[in-house]
């Protein structure tokens, strides 16, 4: 496979998530700056007809190009991940089971803690003690 082209800019906060994706999922890029004033940027207008919005992503193995981070993620997690993020109904389930685990947690926090005296004053000078040693 031929590497990808990504033109972004340092600072732009969506270009940096594609960035990130293209990391994660251990693709190989070449990353054109295309700061402003950068020779770049115009090389950029001309490819997308005018405009010189980033991230813009090519793919030379499919011939897609597209601008959009949002869209791009979606394309780069479709096209070569091994797995996707989680979906909308995984999201709902995690979100059941939480509204049903939250109770068991709030109770299991504190004894995680080290604090099963019923007292929280007694608690607290406990670790101010331990502080002191």
């Amino acid at each position: 496979d031929e590497p990808l082209i990504l033109y972004s800019y340092e600072g732009n906060q969506f270009c940096r998530l594609v960035r990130e994706v293209l990391t994660e999922l251990d693709l190989s890029y070449e990353l054109k700056s295309a700061g402003k004033e950068s020779p770049r940027r115009q090389e950029l207008s001309d490819i997308t007809g005018g405009s010189s919005q980033c991230p813009y992503l090519i793919d030379p193995n499919t011939n897609m190009q597209m601008s959009e981070s949002k869209d791009i993620i979606a394309y780069l997690y479709k096209t070569y991940a091994k797995y996707t993020p989680p979906s909308d109904l995984l999201q709902f389930g995690s979100e059941k089971v939480m509204s049903l685990a939250k109770p068991i947690f709030a109770q299991v926090a504190p004894l995680q803690a080290g604090s099963n005296a019923e007292d929280p004053n007694e608690y607290q000078s406990k670790l101010k003690a331990a502080e002191v040693e």
